[in-house]
């Protein structure tokens, strides 16, 4: 992967970005789990459902343009799609004290799968850099007056940020985040997360990252700061 920053060149603007390979003009054809989900939590009818999520992506595409909001990527329910995602209902289940944190949630799309399938909304934290992605996912799934997830806004290199959960959580869901970092600071991320991890037996940390046949650091195609990320081979 290449970036096509030129130096002294404006920042691309968000329409202009609507050319790059990360966005895709119209929503995917929706697996039945997802349109279940909307139409029984969110209570949003499928022939509705297109031109809602339409809506909120268009919203989220002006703050900042991540190639998971360009390409729906958010619609996929990752923790949904993790083979050890039984575990983690197990653990949330088995334990009324069981906490579990979704770190880099985006509109918190997640949260709400763990809800849907039963896990005490009260008992996940769920933590982003952006506000506004906070605030679109209650629009996303309607939920603003019912779900009761504490939801945490700053950056996981402030060492003051989520202090107050050490070794607190029994599962950590990290997806589509540790990878929009260079190696040294993912270094800092997985020590961060082994100290926000419970000590319990068990306990867990789950996620999905982009990965390369070729490992190294490569230039961040999503932004045009030349920051780079990197991508370990699998």
């Amino acid at each position: 992967e290449t970036s096509n920053r030129v130096e002294g060149a404006a920042a691309p603007t968000a329409e202009e970005k609507k050319k790059s390979w990360f966005w895709t003009p119209e929503v995917p054809s929706l697996p039945n789990e997802t349109i279940s989900l909307f139409e029984n939590y969110s209570k949003i009818p499928p022939e509705q459902l297109t031109s809602h999520v339409e809506e909120i992506r268009e919203k989220a595409w002006q703050v900042y343009q991540y190639p998971c909001i360009g390409s729906y990527r958010f619609l996929d329910f990752s923790i949904y799609l993790n083979p050890r995602y039984s575990d983690v209902l197990k653990i949330m289940n088995r334990d009324k004290e069981a906490r579990c944190l979704d770190l880099g949630c985006c509109f918190g799309q997640d949260v709400r799968r763990l809800v849907y399938d039963g896990v005490q909304s009260e008992r996940i934290v769920a933590a982003d850099l952006e506000q506004t992605f906070i605030n679109l996912g209650y629009e996303l799934f309607k939920d603003k007056d019912r779900l009761k997830t504490t939801f945490l806004v700053g950056s996981i290199f402030n060492d003051e940020f989520l202090s107050e959960y050490q070794n607190y959580f029994d599962v950590i869901h990290v997806a589509s985040f540790i990878h929009l970092f260079n190696y040294e600071q993912q270094v800092q991320v997985v020590k961060k997360l082994d100290q926000l991890l419970s000590k319990r037996p068990g306990s867990l940390i789950i996620g999905r990252q982009v990965a390369t046949e070729s490992p190294g650091e490569y230039n961040r195609t999503s932004d045009h700061t030349g920051a780079t990320m990197y991508r370990h081979n699998p």
